[in-house]
């Protein structure tokens, strides 16, 4: 069962805005959004995508909720009270462990619908189908796919990680340890946690479950103590090593092998 169609952007036409900070989910969702036939403007902060919806019509916005500055929430409130001086977008909320108390602060804050992290094909695929159904743009394929039988058939096979997102992802680790330990360094328990759950949202998109559920546990923890934080970082670092080791056994894009250049330092 088909997931990702070439043809998607050019039969439901669709300006598209991502507010997303971290640089390997940016690539990732661009990359999926290319495999639709969908080009994407990229923003890393809310302050950032009011100017840009104030620059230019969007008709969709997928919005991380936790970027740095204003966060998802409070960008949406902004944009909708521009009101009529821009071309309202649907706004979609991009976040993982969605809680119902999410939602109603989503829905209050104005936006339209919710996408689960990590993101999809699946998942993805969808959103544009109902923003564009939604704005009355193009026409929907009969395919008679319900949410579950699209989920069956978006396995690995349909993306591979592709050499440039997983360089950005190795790249954006190794700073977020170095951030890590200046933060235990500082005694920064509350900016060890947030860089934490920074790293873990680059580390879903990828696949990598080891870095995910060592910050989720980070993030969990509610006696974690100064003289805890080398341990965790320790254990981040060795699971960097194992990201490389299994980067090496990913195919390309193209089925052919990859060689991890980068190293664990």
């Amino acid at each position: 069962m088909k997931v990702l169609d070439a043809t998607l952007g050019a039969r439901l036409p669709l300006h598209i805005l991502l507010v997303e900070d971290h640089p390997a989910n940016q690539k990732m969702t661009q990359f999926m959004l290319s495999k639709f036939g969908y080009e994407v403007h990229i923003v890393a902060n809310g302050h950032s995508a009011v100017e840009a919806v104030l620059a230019r019509p969007y008709d969709l916005i997928l919005m991380d909720l936790q970027i740095p500055g204003m966060d998802g929430l409070e960008t949406s409130r902004c944009i909708r009270r521009l009101d009529n001086r821009i071309h309202q977008p649907r706004i979609v909320a991009m976040t993982a462990n969605f809680l119902e108390s999410d939602r109603e602060a989503c829905f209050g804050a104005g936006m339209d619908d919710f996408l689960p992290k990590p993101v999809r094909p699946a998942d993805l695929k969808m959103i544009l189908e109902h923003s564009a159904s939604a704005l009355g743009r193009g026409r929907l394929a009969a395919c008679g796919q319900d949410r579950i039988a699209v989920r069956q058939a978006d396995t690995q096979a349909n993306l591979a990680v592709n050499d440039k997102i997983l360089s950005v992802y190795l790249a954006e680790f190794h700073t977020t340890l170095q951030d890590l330990r200046q933060a235990k360094e500082r005694g920064d328990l509350a900016a060890f946690r947030k860089k934490a759950h920074y790293l873990k949202g680059g580390s879903q998109m990828i696949g990598a479950t080891g870095v995910v559920a060592l910050c989720q546990d980070i993030e969990a923890a509610s006696d974690l103590t100064i003289t805890a934080l080398d341990d965790k970082l320790a254990a981040l670092q060795d699971a960097l090593q194992e990201v490389l080791r299994s980067a090496k056994t990913l195919p390309r894009s193209d089925g052919t092998a990859r060689n991890a250049r980068a190293s664990g330092g």
